[in-house]
C-alpha cells in the first residue's frame, strides 16, 4: 500500500510539472525608456497620449528606436498568440491515456486551471502604463496595426 501511494505521489507531481510546462506565460516587456516615461507619467498624472508633454515626440520619427519597439511588440503578438491559440485549439490535453487514470483526470483539470491562469494575466499584462504608452507611441507613428 505504501508503495502505491508512493507511485501516486509522485504521478501528482510528474502532472503538475506537465501541466504547468505546457503552458507559456505571457510577460511583456518594454523599452527602458519607455518604462521610465510611463512611471514618470503615472507619478505627474500625465495622460500616456500626450507624447510631446512625455518628451516622446522626438521619438516619432526616428525609424531605428521605432523599428525596435515595434520588434517588441511583434514578440508580445507571438507570446499572446501562443497562450490563445493553446486555448482555443486544445479539445482534451491527453487523448491516449485511458480516462479513467485518476493521473490523467487530475492533471487534465491542473491543465486548465492554468490555461486559465494564464489567460486572466494577458489583459493584465495590456493594461500597464509602459504597455499602453508603447501602443501609444507606434499608433502616433502610424507603425502600429491592429
Amino acid at each position: 500500500l505504501e508503495d502505491k501511494i508512493r507511485e501516486l505521489d509522485v504521478a501528482l507531481g510528474q502532472a503538475r510539472r506537465s501541466a504547468l510546462s505546457q503552458i507559456p506565460v505571457v510577460n511583456l516587456e518594454t523599452d527602458p525608456l519607455i518604462a521610465n516615461v510611463a512611471a514618470t507619467a503615472i507619478e505627474r498624472n500625465i495622460p500616456l497620449t500626450n507624447l510631446e508633454n512625455l518628451s516622446l515626440g522626438s521619438k516619432l520619427n526616428d525609424d531605428e528606436f521605432l523599428n525596435k519597439i515595434q520588434a517588441g511588440v511583434n514578440q508580445w503578438i507571438d507570446q499572446i498568440r501562443k497562450v490563445t491559440v493553446l486555448a482555443s485549439t486544445t479539445r482534451t490535453v491527453f487523448p491516449s491515456v485511458d480516462s479513467s487514470s485518476s493521473s490523467a483526470d487530475l492533471e487534465e483539470v491542473s491543465f486548465w486551471l492554468h490555461l486559465e491562469v494564464a489567460l486572466k494575466r494577458i489583459p493584465q499584462e495590456l493594461g500597464r502604463p509602459d504597455v499602453k504608452l508603447t501602443l501609444n507611441l507606434l499608433k502616433a507613428a502610424k507603425r502600429f496595426v491592429t
